[in-house]
């Protein structure tokens, strides 16, 4: 899940999912797409701050996906305040 919070949202990211259904490895698509398999394994794990719409759109067009495959926009509980 993405770190930071906005407004009460945030990211749950599920492309380690995604690739163990579609039977990729994180190295396996890093290389097909061109990128560090340290950056997939940072996106796999929500570790990476910006995902480049350039490896977005490589991922969608490789794991033939969307979006909502990848990352899904989720409500976090706002820590309630004492008084």
């Amino acid at each position: 899940m993405y770190k930071k919070p906005y407004k009460g949202h945030t990211f749950l990211f599920t492309l380690g999912d995604l690739l163990e259904t579609k039977g990729y490895s994180q190295r396996e698509i890093a290389e097909l797409i061109g990128y560090n398999h340290i950056t997939i394994h940072k996106i796999a794990n929500a570790k990476l701050e910006n995902l480049p719409i350039s490896a977005a759109l490589k991922l969608y067009v490789e794991l033939n996906c969307t979006l909502d495959d990848i990352m899904k926009l989720v409500q976090v509980k706002e820590p309630s305040s004492t008084e």
